[in-house]
């Protein structure tokens, strides 16, 4: 199975950014930290326990445009969806207030030329490229 290195950070509400750990993540979303921050070895342990504990990631998207629905669409995306890894950072910014950097291009090679098939809208409805950090 595929590997590659993640470093995860922890965004504060105040807007500053505290490295939590280094590890390795799989093709299928599985983290592994193998050197967490002194201190937040438990926290960190915990999380990830959690979170890879987990089947699917739940993305919150605008409306449609044009559509009748007015609040926010949720949408589950599952380990097995080739879009789970961009989903992945983006549920961990949102729901863990943790920033997940990895290549996922490395992992999903099908993820090196974003296109509107394998790139995952951010919350402003916007597609960003996929494979940046």
């Amino acid at each position: 199975m595929a590997k590659t290195d993640i470093e995860i950070i922890y965004h504060l509400r105040d807007g500053r950014r505290e490295p939590l750990g280094t590890g390795t993540i799989d093709e299928t979303g599985h983290i592994d930290i193998t050197s967490p921050r002194e201190g937040q070895e438990n926290y960190v342990k915990k999380q990830m326990d959690e979170l890879n504990g987990r089947d699917y990631v739940v993305l919150k998207l605008p409306p449609s445009p044009g559509g009748s629905s007015r609040g926010v669409t949720k949408q589950k995306v599952y380990r097995t969806n080739p879009n789970f890894l961009p989903a992945l950072k983006d549920y961990g910014r949102r729901v863990f207030s943790m920033e997940f950097i990895f290549h996922d291009f490395i992992l999903a090679p099908h993820l090196a030329i974003p296109d509107e098939e394998t790139s995952v809208p951010d919350r402003t409805g916007q597609r960003p490229p996929i494979g940046d950090s």
